[in-house]
């Protein structure tokens, strides 16, 4: 199953992931990468393992972490 990411109307992470753009220091985007990990796990409790590493690995792949 392909997890793109669902943020399903949560305004905050489409912030957060808007601005990981922008992110250019290492440092940065790897507390960017947990900042938005955080978040998506809040708003995706019921997700599952591979749900899970689907989203992470998006998140990673967008951070360029």
């Amino acid at each position: 199953m392909k997890c793109a990411i669902n943020i399903g109307g949560a305004r905050r992470t489409a912030r957060v992931l808007l601005s990981l753009q922008r992110v250019t220091s290492e440092q940065q985007r790897w507390q960017a990468y947990e900042a938005a990990k955080h978040l998506w796990e809040q708003q995706h409790p019921a997700a599952s393992s591979q749900e899970h590493e689907d989203a992470m690995r998006e998140l990673a792949r967008r951070v360029g972490v």
